[in-house]
């Protein structure tokens, strides 16, 4: 989800030009301190600045939270779904439609999992076939040699990796990230939420409540909350304190 504000934020120079601020959140939710501080810009504005704000999909609480609501009212808000992972080989199949190309099913999936988080370098990806490639099917060891893994994630997708119990996945994002220099307390901050969710989930499921009800209490949703459940019927609450403390 993308906001654009024509004037958001209180500084900025009487003559100079506009000037476009770039503000990404991307876990959704900017903290008490931070709701105030965009609600603040919101209602005072300025002129000689632009200023975009990336979001995640939002849930529910922070679609109808102050600060949401001051940023709607304030520019305006786009939003800008994600292609999802098992949606990314058929785009990629009619995108070499239109060049005239096909492949077979294990290398959309090759072409899926070096381009997925990447939209625009799955394009140019594709483009780059039409160029080196001829028209027709193409050869499996051809497109694995002309390609580039170009693919991008972040650490919620190596949250519900791990929690879906894909290592291999997990294990994948877990190298994507470090080599595109992501701060190692960053996602040890994220598995540890995880692990705290993960154990308020089997607590109240040991105390009766369905494994469906006990997610919904944490207040995860979407593909975390499935696997989240997933999770929960997997690991094995004992073990949670001993991870927490390594």
């Amino acid at each position: 989800m993308k906001f654009l504000s024509p004037s958001l934020g209180s500084n900025g120079t009487r003559f100079g030009a506009r000037k476009l601020v770039d503000l990404a959140i991307p876990s959704g939710k900017p903290g008490v301190e931070g709701a105030h501080a965009l609600e603040d810009c919101a209602a005072h504005p300025h002129p000689d600045l632009l200023t975009l704000i990336t979001l995640p999909r939002l849930d529910r609480a922070a679609q109808g939270s102050a600060w949401f609501a001051a940023l709607e009212c304030s520019g305006v808000t786009v939003a800008v779904q994600p292609l999802e992972r098992r949606e990314l080989p058929r785009w990629l199949a009619a995108r070499l439609a239109r060049q005239n190309q096909r492949v077979r099913g294990d290398t959309l999936q090759l072409l899926a999992e070096a381009t997925e988080g990447n939209l625009l370098a799955a394009r140019q990806e594709v483009e780059k076939l039409g160029l080196l490639l001829p028209e027709g099917e193409l050869d499996h060891d051809a497109v694995e040699r002309a390609i580039a893994d170009v693919a991008r994630f972040d650490v919620f997708q190596l949250s519900e990796a791990w929690l879906a119990g894909d290592p291999p996945r997990a294990l994948r994002i877990l190298a994507a990230l470090e080599a595109e220099g992501e701060g190692v307390p960053l996602i040890v901050w994220q598995l540890g939420e995880d692990l705290h969710a993960l154990f308020a989930v089997l607590a109240t499921v040991a105390g009766g409540a369905s494994t469906g009800a006990a997610v919904q209490a944490t207040r995860v949703w979407g593909k975390r909350q499935a696997a989240l459940e997933r999770a929960a019927r997997r690991v094995d609450v004992t073990a949670i304190p001993d991870l927490l403390l390594r």
